[in-house]
């Protein structure tokens, strides 16, 4: 009887601890990520979260964990200690009405016992409900359960499309900057703002190509499942998103595969004989982005272990997930410098760091126009894009190559931004040095997946039909699948289950 009472007593500390857990590990993500999606939640569960930011692990310690003991303690405590109460007690009460004469009834502790371990019950699951809802999980087990033909009506193949070349093939360029959003301008000039934080890209942005969903500047929208750096680059390197099932992502055990049967702009490029680059400040592994280069184009990558591995950096360094954006722009010099010397075409691409959630890496070198660190961050980032950029034009490899300019996804710092903003914010897109204009920039409804052919336009590249993928050509007439369906039908669709994506994308067949 004593053994029961003390697996029992360990069952019911357990289930406290992690339904107090729970509430704080949602209020955390909540106040870090803003509106995540179950998806993402799983996709972070399944993929490798080496090389994450201490301080965002620190803060979960702080926000959630230490709370959740703390909390689940002391429910234990007093919950133990009112179950001994109850347990050892009979109470007894007298019921007499009008004049007669009054009755007495006993009553085992066991009643408010049973009745506080029901009460108990109830207050849990009613907790572990409302989280569940928070979170999104019944809203995906439902879209689990609704096949959807959207992507397999909507996608094009590119392996079954003609893709023409220019004769001069033209180098690539592709910054994807860490949530980096036209919101950041200011709402004279389109975006959110009272004060113009892309200032330094202003002039930039208004003499090159930037497509719009206003008549100012603008940018994509960012779809389900394509809202976290793997998802976002996903999205503008191979045109779909990432939806997490029973398959996973596609990985096997030693996550040496990333959506195999889909083919990106990495594996077209390679096909064509470019040799392919990305770099990235933090380490490679990390939500698999080392797999999806990998096997989706072939790319050598260089990341904070490659630094330290050929002495760039100290063995010991890491600034915020590795190494700081100032190194990042340098160290991208100076290896553009040897590999132009090489005649054959290059795509040379890389992810910075310091725009990250939750207030951005704030470097000395940095000015402090504002009062708020993630804004100072933000235009320290717009002017090292700036510098960099100038720095290329004044290369002889300029003439011939195409420098595309993007954000991954949308700022996860949510209390930068007032809710009613959500709708209208928008993924910065910038095309340098265009090989064809667009017929139309402002205005345009299109999403991050179009990115992926509207980069090879950009290079030059005469596209069949203008679409791959699920993206198509901005630089086109055609239209885009926002503009054909619209938020709310597009995001439903790509929610739902789709046996076409599982086949075709996870299994490669």
């Amino acid at each position: 009887m004593k053994i029961a009472r003390k697996i029992l007593s360990v069952v019911n500390l357990l289930v406290i601890f992690f339904a107090t857990l729970a509430v704080y590990a949602t209020q955390w993500l909540r106040a870090n990520y803003g509106d995540i999606s179950f998806d993402e939640i799983l996709f972070t569960l399944t993929s490798p979260i080496h090389g994450t930011e201490d301080g965002l692990i620190e803060s979960f310690k702080t926000d959630a964990l230490k709370p959740a003991i703390i909390v689940s303690l002391a429910l234990f405590i007093a919950l133990t200690v009112l179950y001994s109460f109850f347990i050892s007690s009979t109470f007894k009460f007298k019921i007499q009405l009008f004049k007669h004469k009054a009755h007495e009834f006993k009553i085992s502790g066991l009643v408010p016992f049973f009745l506080l371990v029901v009460l108990n019950i109830g207050t849990i699951a009613a907790t572990l409900n409302n989280c569940i809802d928070e979170v999104g999980i019944k809203e995906y087990y439902f879209n689990q359960t609704q096949n959807s033909t959207f992507i397999a009506d909507n996608y094009v193949d590119p392996n079954s499309v003609a893709l023409t070349f220019p004769e001069q093939k033209r180098n690539l360029i592709h910054i994807y900057v860490e949530s980096f959003e036209s919101s950041f301008f200011s709402k004279e000039l389109g975006g959110q703002e009272s004060a113009n934080l892309l200032e330094e890209l202003t002039k930039l942005t208004s003499e090159n190509v930037n497509f719009s969903n206003t008549d100012k500047f603008g940018g994509a929208y960012v779809t389900s499942n394509t809202g976290y750096t793997s998802a976002g680059l996903t999205a503008q390197m191979l045109g779909i998103p990432i939806k997490i099932n029973s398959y996973a992502i596609g990985l096997t055990e030693q996550h040496d595969h990333f959506l195999q049967g889909a083919t990106g702009i990495g594996n077209i490029l390679e096909q064509q004989g470019y040799r392919q680059y990305f770099m990235m400040g933090s380490e490679k592994e990390f939500g698999n982005r080392d797999t999806l280069l990998e096997e989706h184009g072939n790319y050598i990558i260089y990341d904070l272990n490659s630094a330290k591995e050929d002495g760039s950096l100290p063995e010991d360094y890491r600034e915020f997930w590795g190494f700081e954006d100032s190194k990042l722009f340098a160290f991208a010099k100076k290896q553009l410098t040897e590999i132009a010397k090489d005649d054959a075409p290059f795509n040379y691409s890389f992810l910075t760091e310091n725009t990250h959630h939750p207030e951005g890496y704030m470097e000395s070198s940095c000015p402090q126009n504002y009062s708020e660190q993630y804004s100072n961050v933000v235009n320290c980032t717009a002017g090292q894009i700036l510098d960099f950029i100038n720095w290329v034009k004044k290369q002889d490899f300029y003439k011939n190559t195409t420098i595309v300019i993007t954000g991954d996804h949308l700022s996860m710092t949510s209390e930068h931004f007032s809710e009613d903003q959500l709708s209208e914010r928008r993924v910065y897109n910038l095309f340098i040095n265009s090989a064809v204009k667009p017929k139309q920039t402002k205005n345009r409804q299109f999403t991050t997946m179009d990115i992926f052919p509207t980069t090879l336009a950009a290079m030059g590249v005469k596209i069949e039909g203008d679409r791959l993928a699920l993206g198509t050509n901005l630089f086109s007439d055609k239209k885009t699948l926002l503009e054909q369906y619209g938020t709310e039908e597009l995001n439903t669709e790509l929610d739902k289950r789709s046996i076409f994506y599982n086949d075709k994308f996870l299994l490669g067949r």
